[in-house]
């Protein structure tokens, strides 16, 4: 409605325009004035607004306009105005009218043919990328109910299972060495699939649009000395040096402090993971102009050229550097959940 109403009050007010414009040239020496071109900047008007056919509808009633005023003058039943000065004196002669009138349609003709033609094409274009939009969102939708069903039906099984290994473990008289490796080795996958699944929790609820409604003020000094101290055992049984630098007159930062603790929380354990033993870690804070820019540093073993251009997409695993703590592949998640809490905030 509020469409259909805007689209009528184009068309008078362009309607409205041509007549004032007709008046006004006729005041200026009408077919013989400079400023006949106006005409030409309302037929553009209408090309881009309205329709295709309301286009060629105002051209041609253009047209009709300034062409009644020129024949108009040129037979003498329009007086001519010719200020001095300003448009060339003397009357029209029907060779010169004959000539505006062909110049004067085939400008409006081919201004609106290509106008609205061009309009068409952008609109078409436009139409094209929404509907690419609404099936890139039925897709994120689809996505979106895969991860909460997958979520749904491997968290239970996997918790069940756990517990019956635990049970197995504390109820058997004595295992052998070879069912203790066989236990211990199922534990470990395990932990390996709870943490995969906690991975997919994390990307469902950074796609659930509902995150911007749960930010509020954080202390990022106390976030990060809380990490600090919850990672520092981890550090030492490696032999890192843990430390953490936060000036004193930090502000706080708008954001969802579980989501930043996540963030902050990986790249501490990379730096612990990747560092070789002996190694010092940092986290730290500092204001650049109007954002607070939060740092994690070591001196570990760093990542390749080529690796880098890869590293916070999905499901990338890159070759172990040389120098890294052995162990299982990750997920392939961590970081590109520490980019989209980026995005996210």
């Amino acid at each position: 409605r509020r469409a259909g109403l805007l689209d009528a009050l184009m068309h008078v007010v362009i309607l409205g325009d041509f007549l004032f414009l007709t008046a006004a040239l006729w005041l200026v020496g009408g077919a013989k004035s400079p400023f006949q071109t106006f005409y030409l900047f309302h037929v553009v008007l209408a090309g881009v607004l309205l329709s295709r056919q309301a286009a060629f509808g105002h051209a041609a009633f253009a047209f009709v306009l300034y062409g009644g005023l020129a024949v108009g003058q040129w037979l003498g039943a329009i007086p001519g105005i010719y200020p001095e000065g300003e448009v060339l004196a003397g009357p029209l002669t029907g060779r010169y009218v004959a000539t505006l009138l062909a110049v004067a349609g085939m400008l409006f003709l081919l201004t609106t043919v290509l106008l609205t033609s061009l309009t068409r094409l952008l609109r078409e274009g436009e139409q094209r990328l929404r509907s690419a939009n609404a099936e890139l969102e039925a897709m994120s939708e689809m996505r979106r109910d895969f991860l909460h069903i997958a979520l749904h039906n491997l968290k239970a099984p996997a918790a069940a299972v756990t517990y019956l290994l635990q049970n197995l473990e504390a109820d058997l008289p004595e295992l052998t060495e070879q069912q203790q490796h066989w236990i211990d080795r199922s534990k470990t996958r395990l932990e390996e699939l709870t943490d995969f699944l906690r991975d997919l929790q994390s990307l469902a609820a950074l796609e659930s649009g509902e995150l911007a409604r749960q930010a509020e003020l954080v202390d990022v000094r106390a976030l990060l000395e809380g990490l600090a101290e919850e990672y520092r055992d981890l550090a030492v049984q490696r032999g890192h040096a843990m430390t953490c630098r936060v000036p004193e007159d930090l502000p706080p930062i708008r954001g969802i402090e579980r989501l930043l603790r996540e963030a902050l929380a990986n790249y501490v354990t990379n730096a612990i993971k990747y560092t070789p033993e002996g190694g010092r870690i940092e986290a730290g804070a500092r204001v650049i102009g109007d954002v607070v820019r939060v740092e994690v540093r070591d001196n570990g073993i760093g990542i390749p050229e080529e690796g880098r251009q890869r590293l916070f997409r999905e499901f990338t695993r890159l070759k172990r550097p040389v120098g890294a703590e052995p162990g299982p592949p990750g997920s392939g998640l961590g970081l590109s959940i520490v980019r989209r809490i980026a995005e996210v905030h």
